[in-house]
């Protein structure tokens, strides 16, 4: 679910303005904001055998 249904997109390396839309030129859907879809990640370090800590 996308929360602007009209995004800004890259037209050769670079954003064009929208002067024909107030604010950002951007319309953002409220309802797709209060959806929870945030992932959680955390990352554990590696343990080596004498209990030291292994980073990559």
């Amino acid at each position: 679910m996308s929360w602007c249904p009209d995004p800004y997109l890259p037209v050769d390396g670079h954003l064009e303005l929208r002067p024909d839309r107030p604010g950002w030129g951007i319309e953002i859907d409220e309802a797709a904001l209060t959806t929870d879809d945030w992932v959680t990640w955390t990352r554990k370090p590696t343990i080596r055998p004498d209990g030291s800590t292994a980073w990559i």
